[in-house]
């Protein structure tokens, strides 16, 4: 005799119980959570007492054009060596 057998079902897992599990867990941490208040906290900021920038008054300003050409305060100067350059800053 030759009995009919049924088809094997895979097993599944059940993800709607700990889908409901995490949502109480969840809900249960938001209503338990006390918040910090801003007004609890208190904080000392230090009080802004910057001074006015001092003039520079002894800066001196060297640049070297691309064609080589030396500027001292922003005017053309010749340069030939360091002691020449020298006269040029006094």
């Amino acid at each position: 005799m030759r009995f009919a057998r049924k088809p094997k079902e895979d097993p599944e897992i059940n993800l709607i119980p700990m889908i409901d599990v995490l949502l109480v867990i969840i809900i249960f941490l938001m209503l338990t959570t006390t918040y910090s208040k801003f007004a609890e906290l208190q904080i000392n900021l230090p009080s802004a007492d910057a001074e006015k920038q001092l003039e520079r008054t002894n800066e001196i300003n060297v640049a070297i054009s691309s064609g080589g050409q030396y500027l001292l305060q922003r005017k053309p100067i010749q340069f030939r060596d360091v002691p020449s350059l020298a006269e040029e800053l006094r």
